[in-house]
């Protein structure tokens, strides 16, 4: 059986470890935790670790970020700046890779240059799309400021939603340089 927890993470979060671990000793396959993350943001790194201490049948896990559109367009506040989840992915990243649990960065997730998910380019949906399909143009939903076209990874990211660009500023896309692809 598989079991997904969709929304809600605020206000379940004090015992949502408790309850993840409680589904565990059941009859279920796969636990998804689909979350915007706002409540858990500040413990990304205590995530992983509780997955690790408490989950240890988890081998892999997505971070998605919130996508500027439909409910979270009404809702601008809750789009995440990219410059502010930076320091806190790359730290996320560094624990899971101790412990050998695989962390993606799907279509819904960051650019390349930021949460350095540079340093772990299979694990980009993105990056891995675009390396297979080079004769196809990079996505249409999505947009790069000039400045990122001296990036060494231009042409495996796709930038941000283009919608983000009226929230945040692009500003926090540092282009990379001789990075191997």
């Amino acid at each position: 059986m598989r079991l997904s927890i969709s929304g809600a993470e605020p206000t379940i979060k004090k015992n949502l470890f408790g309850i993840i671990k409680w589904l565990r000793g059941k009859d279920i396959d796969t636990i998804e935790l689909q979350t915007n993350a706002i409540a858990l943001s500040d413990a990304d790194t205590e995530f992983i670790k509780f997955l690790n201490r408490d989950l240890p049948g988890i081998r892999s896990l997505s971070l998605s970020v919130i996508q500027p559109r439909e409910r979270a367009w009404k809702n601008k506040a809750i789009v995440p700046r990219y410059r502010d989840l930076d320091r806190q992915v790359s730290s996320a990243l560094k624990i899971a890779d101790e412990f050998a649990l695989v962390v993606n960065n799907p279509y819904c997730g960051l650019p390349l240059c930021i949460g350095e998910w540079y340093n772990h380019l299979e694990r980009c949906v993105e990056y891995c799309q675009n390396v297979l399909h080079k004769e196809k143009p990079l996505d249409q939903e999505k947009i790069k400021p000039a400045r990122c076209s001296s990036c060494s990874l231009t042409a495996y990211c796709n930038g941000v939603w283009k919608e983000y660009a009226y929230i945040h500023p692009l500003d926090d896309l540092k282009p990379l340089q001789r990075i191997k692809s």
